[in-house]
């Protein structure tokens, strides 16, 4: 999966770390699903301003590999996850 974005590691962790708070919020989540989702959303928004593309989901590769290392997930389940998650929804 191509991005058609040009995010660097070093914008992201300059933007992207979860603060106590955050983490907290995220880790009230009880799976790994739920975790993963909240935690895309809250880094896209922090990245862009703005949530993510919700047809067709936006996902960009950068931001669910940050994620997943975050949250301690691994990418290839995360990203898994969220393409099953998407495709329940639709």
């Amino acid at each position: 999966m191509e991005s058609r974005y040009a995010i660097t590691r070093q914008l992201l962790n300059e933007v992207g770390p979860l603060s106590k708070e955050e983490q907290e919020w995220v880790f009230q989540c009880r799976r790994d699903p739920n975790r993963l989702g909240f935690c895309y959303q809250l880094i896209f928004v922090k990245v862009f301003n703005r949530f993510p593309q919700q047809e067709p989901f936006e996902i960009i590769p950068e931001i669910l590999n940050f994620v997943s290392s975050q949250i301690n997930i691994k990418s290839s389940t995360g990203l898994a996850v969220m393409l099953v998650l998407y495709s329940t929804t639709h």
